[in-house]
C-alpha cells in the first residue's frame, strides 16, 4: 500500500497481493513462508508490520528472526469499519483479485451489545485477503494523520482525531441501523 496525494483527496493504492496455501500434499514450509515474506518486505523497505492475533506468538517470533517487527493490530472489525469508508468514497485503488473481491463482497456487519457493529466473514467463510487489506488500510490511514498542534485543549484534540480517523461516523446515524453487504451501499435507502 502507498498512499497518493496530500489534502483532502489522498487515494491509497494497493500495491501487491499474494495468498500462501497448503499443497495438496504435505505440509506447508512456514519458516519458508516467513522467510520469502521477510526478503519481500525489505524489497519495499518495510521493517515493521501490524498483523491479527492468529498464533500470535509464533507469527512475532518467526518475524523477529528476520528483524521484521510485527506490532498487534486492533481487533479486525475496527479495521474492517476503518476500511469501509474508504472504499465508499473511492479513495481506493484495488488490485483485481478475484478471491479478495469476493471475500469482501461477503463480509456481514453485526450489532454487537454496547452499540459498536462487529464485522466478519459469514459463518464457514473466509477473510484472509480482506482482512489484510484491512490491516494495510488501517496502517495507511494511520500514517496519513498528520501531526496535531499541542496548542489545541484535549477535548479538541481528540475530537479532531475521531473526525480524521471515523469520517464516516459523522453522519449522525446510529450503526445499528445500518445493515446490508460490507460493499453494498452504507446507509439505508
Amino acid at each position: 500500500m502507498h498512499l497518493e496525494g496530500e489534502g483532502s483527496d489522498p487515494r491509497i493504492v494497493q500495491d501487491y497481493l499474494r495468498g500462501f496455501s497448503k499443497p495438496r500434499t504435505g505440509t506447508i514450509d512456514l519458516e519458508g513462508v516467513v522467510t520469502e515474506i521477510a526478503t519481500l518486505l525489505r524489497g519495499f523497505g518495510i521493517t515493521a508490520v501490524l498483523a491479527d492475533k492468529y498464533a500470535a506468538g509464533w507469527v512475532v517470533q518467526a518475524f523477529a528472526r528476520h528483524s521484521i517487527l510485527v506490532e498487534p493490530a486492533p481487533d479486525k472489525s475496527t479495521c474492517y469499519l476503518e476500511l469501509e469508508p474508504v472504499i465508499a468514497q473511492g479513495q481506493l485503488a484495488l488490485l483485481d483479485h478475484p478471491v479478495q473481491t469476493r471475500e469482501l463482497s461477503l463480509l456481514e456487519r453485526r450489532a454487537r451489545p454496547g452499540g459498536k457493529p462487529s464485522v466478519d466473514h459469514p459463518r464457514g467463510g473466509h477473510d484472509d485477503f480482506a482482512n489484510a487489506l484491512a490491516l494495510a488500510v488501517y496502517a495507511a490511514l494511520q500514517a496519513a494523520i498528520p501531526a496535531i498542534s499541542t496548542d489545541m485543549t484535549d477535548e479538541e484534540y481528540r475530537a479532531l482525531r475521531r473526525i480524521m480517523r471515523h469520517p464516516g461516523e459523522i453522519t449522525g446515524i446510529n450503526p445499528e441501523e445500518i445493515a446490508g453487504n460490507f460493499l453494498g451501499p452504507p446507509f439505508p435507502l
